[in-house]
């Protein structure tokens, strides 16, 4: 696994056609913590650290989605999501109904997770059901307001994101205005999984961009837009079956 090096340009590109929003708040008995006084967290959030599995285990028990943080304290990245999104006072006060779950990507464990849960750069956040089902990955270029809209719509969506996707492709007609925002919120890059080529990435973003046209979500349509002109210009290809991910 590595730290895709194009999200940085892509952050830029996104930051300065305008970004996305998020919002969370504290939550129930924390998991064990292998970092000691958790000193780099972002604090006033209650953070799941080190047996993800036991987590996963709590959401599934209380009822709650999964929010899944994957970062390091190196990432300039990851720095910016804690300063503009997990510093807020409306993610804080959102997340007592999600378990929010920290991972240091620099530790052995947390790379044996990015494995497992297909992580492909810096920083990525992947909201996951009670019942472990994943339903999107969060924009890490996002300002505050769209982001808290990107985890309130994945909070309440009805299908996965994954699934949206198929649909978009096959009848773009079907999706409703929820999930087309929530589609054109995606982070592409962090997902290793998707089923669409390296070489299919951009064309993909741009028929994307076609069909929320026709359905008149136009602000999402450019979105698409942007996002497939960014993976054009990037030198760096993406990887097959990931999309679009500025940090």
């Amino acid at each position: 696994m590595k730290t895709v090096l194009r999200n940085v340009t892509a952050a830029c590109l996104f930051a300065a056609a305008g970004a996305a929003f998020a919002t969370a708040a504290p939550q129930g008995a924390a998991v064990s913590s292998p970092s000691g006084d958790g000193a780099h967290l972002p604090p006033g959030i209650a953070w799941q650290q080190g047996d993800v599995d036991a987590a996963f285990a709590l959401a599934k028990r209380t009822g709650k989605p999964l929010l899944l943080y994957w970062g390091a304290v190196w990432c300039p990245s990851c720095n910016q999501v804690k300063s503009t999104i997990f510093s807020q006072q409306a993610f804080k006060t959102r997340s007592s109904f999600f378990v929010p779950v920290y991972l240091d990507g620099d530790t052995e464990s947390a790379q044996k997770l990015g494995e497992r849960f297909k992580v492909h750069g810096y920083p990525t956040m992947i909201l996951f059901r009670p019942d472990g089902t994943e339903v999107t990955r969060l924009p890490g270029e996002a300002d505050l307001e769209r982001y808290m809209q990107a985890l309130s719509l994945g909070m309440t969506a009805a299908h996965p994101v994954r699934q949206t996707l198929a649909t978009a492709l096959n009848d773009g007609a079907a999706l409703t205005p929820a999930e087309w925002h929530l589609l054109a919120d995606y982070s592409w890059d962090t997902d290793g999984a998707l089923p669409v080529p390296a070489e299919r990435v951009a064309v993909t973003l741009q028929t994307l961009s076609q069909r929320a046209r026709a359905a008149g979500a136009k602000a999402d349509a450019a979105r698409f837009a942007l996002k497939s002109a960014v993976v054009a210009a990037s030198d760096d290809p993406v990887p097959a079956g990931a999309l679009d991910k500025p940090a």
